[in-house]
This record gives structure tokens, C-alpha cells and sequence, in this order.
């Protein structure tokens, strides 16, 4: 009967590869673990601008490319708007007089920064041209949104007008939230000033209303004039934006889209006062020349812009309650404890207040 022989040298290999095949899949294990673990950061920081433009693209704006330095004026590549001509990779209008550095003063945080704007100057001749006024036919009702949209949507205004916006989608490209920040501060803390201009309708000597541009053109402005710059910017950034205008105050002021919580009135908009700096949602300062300093009456929504919202998570919605209450007891006794002259102490630095 013939022996079988045993291949031991055989067995001997097979048996030799199990400690390399249990640690080889341990060590995938753990790269796996790793991968799955590792704190990525978001695409949109990565591949994006401020605007939402993917890097190395044109933004809807023209002429503004992606770039990995921001936004960026490229007319060779991305064009002029209508009535622009091409320039040296810029883009320039007939009224052109000249560009200067407009620096505005912002909060974020609690710290104090600037941000130095190209303004192109000489578009208020063409506003100027513009007429101030809107004439109704027979049975038609006047309608304040008619007159505010004549002023807000002028294209060839926009054009002078998004160098600020764009400075500001750069100034936080990866975060809207600190964008929308910045944009509120910055207007808020333009200078307050009545326009100049005057005209006579029926014997009577009335104000003349100011454009957007020209807000930034003599670096002052009304509450109208100031709400309807910031309403602007708001609505290029994708808001839903709105305007509260108080009759019996004479006053307007800014509404963002924000969970009706939160909302003036539930109106689904937030309060934004842009005459002095304040927080999103407070709504209970005191003003100058108005009989009891408080705005009291019912404002009227003017719908400006269908958009995104605000978050439910905002620290403003807190800071803002908590500053009424901190003001109300002020008003109510003329004294703060300790802890309340703190807590206003630190809303003073985080806003810019001005009290």
C-alpha cells in the first residue's frame, strides 16, 4: 500500500500568512476608523466664494470672478453689465468721475474692525435725472412698496452699488450669517443726516427722498435713506426682506426674514433699526422727537425681496431681549445693580452702542 506523504512544507506556509492577514485588517480597520472620524471641513469653504460662486467661475454678478483671493473684478472674463464698457479688466460707466476708498466701521463680536470700499463716483447725476415722484391714473390706489421698488431696483444703481456688497460677501466668505452682520453694522454706523434737497409741491418746501447710492455718495442718511441701502444689500445677499414704516413716528426701519417668534408683530420679519447700532429684534428704543420716545403704533410691512431666513439660533434674538429689559428698568427706576451695569457694559462693546 503506497505511503502518502505529508506536505509539511506546504502546511507550513499556509499557516505562516494568518498573522499577517489579522493584522493587515486590523490596520484597515483603523484607517477606515479614521476617515470616518476626521473633522472634514464644510465644501462650501473649500470650493466657494462669499457669493456662493464655485472657485475658478464667474459669479452672476458681473464682472466678478472666483478667484482664491475672493471676488474679484475680471471684465475680460466675465463681461460688463449693460451700459458698462470694458476697462483694464474693469468695468466703467459714462458718469464715471473718478473712484475713491470709502472706509466703513463695523462690529462683529465685540470687536471693532474697518472695511475700506472702491466707490465709483458720479452716478448721482444720472439719479438726479430720476424723477422723486409717482403719478397714479384714475381709481388707482398708491402704493408705498411702488415708490420704494422705483428707488431699490434701479439696475444701473445696483452696478454702482454691489462693490460694497461684494467687500462684504470677502470680509466672511464662509460664513452668510457674519456677511449679514457686518452688512447691519456697517449701515448702521454711517452717520445720521437729514437730505438736503428741497422741493416745492403746492406751496409746500418737502424733502427730496435720497437713492441708496446717494446715501453712500454724501456718507449720511435719513432713517428711509439708511433702510433702504441696507435693504438692498440684504436682498442681494437672499434674503426676504421688508420695511417697517411708523406714520404717526415718521419712521422707517429694516425687516428680515426670521422665525415669527422672534418677528415684530409675527409678521415673520425681524426689527432692524439702522439709525444707531442696535442687536437683530430689538425693537424697544427710545428716539428723539417722538412724543414718549417709543414707537408705538402698528407699523406697515412693505414687502421688498421673497428669500432665505434667519436662523432659529441666533445669540441676538437673546441680546436683544435682554437689553430691553436691562433699558426698561433703567427707565423705570434711573438705577442698575452691578449686574446689570455689567451686562449693558458688555452689549455696549459687543454692538458699537452708542447709550
Amino acid at each position: 500500500m503506497p505511503e502518502i506523504a505529508e506536505d509539511t512544507k506546504g502546511a507550513g506556509k499556509k499557516s505562516s500568512n494568518f498573522p499577517y492577514l489579522f493584522w493587515g485588517l486590523i490596520v484597515v480597520s483603523l484607517v477606515m476608523l479614521v476617515f470616518i472620524f476626521l473633522p472634514f471641513e464644510k465644501s462650501e469653504k473649500v470650493y466657494t466664494c462669499g457669493d456662493g460662486s464655485f472657485f475658478e467661475t464667474c459669479s452672476l454678478s458681473k464682472p466678478y470672478y472666483c478667484s482664491w483671493e475672493g471676488l474679484k473684478e475680471n471684465s475680460t472674463l466675465c463681461g460688463c453689465p449693460e451700459g458698462f464698457d470694458k476697462d483694464s479688466g474693469k468695468c466703467l460707466s459714462g458718469y464715471s468721475e473718478g473712484e475713491v476708498e470709502l472706509t466703513f466701521k463695523y462690529y462683529l463680536d465685540g470687536e471693532q474692525k474697518y472695511l475700506t470700499v472702491p466707490f465709483e463716483l458720479g452716478l448721482g447725476d444720472y439719479l438726479n435725472t430720476l424723477p422723486r415722484t409717482l403719478f397714479y391714473g384714475e381709481g388707482e390706489i398708491p402704493r408705498r412698496d411702488d415708490f420704494k421698488l422705483m428707488k431699490i431696483n434701479d439696475e444701473y444703481q445696483r452696478d454702482f452699488l454691489m462693490p460694497l456688497v461684494v467687500a462684504i460677501q470677502n470680509e466672511a466668505p464662509n460664513s452668510i450669517m457674519d456677511q449679514t452682520r457686518i452688512a447691519i453694522s456697517i449701515v448702521q454706523n454711517i452717520p445720521y443726516g437729514e437730505p438736503e434737497n428741497s422741493q416745492t409741491f403746492k406751496g409746500i418746501q418737502l424733502r427730496l427722498s435720497r437713492y441708496p447710492y446717494e446715501v453712500l455718495d454724501e456718507f449720511k442718511g435719513s432713517c428711509e435713506g439708511k433702510s433702504e441701502l441696507l435693504v438692498f444689500i440684504l436682498r442681494e445677499m437672499g434674503y426676504g426682506t421688508s420695511l417697517f414704516y411708523y406714520g404717526p413716528e415718521s419712521h422707517e426701519a429694516v425687516g428680515i426674514k426670521c422665525p415669527v417668534e422672534y418677528s415684530l408683530n409675527e409678521s415673520g420679519y425681524c426689527f432692524v433699526e439702522t439709525t444707531v447700532p442696535a442687536p437683530i429684534s430689538y425693537s424697544t428704543g427710545t428716539y428723539l422727537g417722538i412724543v414718549g420716545g417709543k414707537l408705538m403704533s402698528v407699523p406697515n410691512v412693505v414687502v421688498i425681496s421673497n428669500g432665505m431666513s434667519l436662523p432659529e439660533d441666533l445669540y441676538e434674538y437673546d441680546d436683544a431681549e435682554k437689553l430691553s429689559k436691562i433699558l426698561d428698568r433703567n427707565g423705570e427706576t434711573g438705577k442698575l445693580n452691578i449686574f446689570q451695569r455689567n451686562a449693558l457694559d458688555s452689549l455696549k462693546e459687543k454692538y458699537g452702542l452708542n447709550y
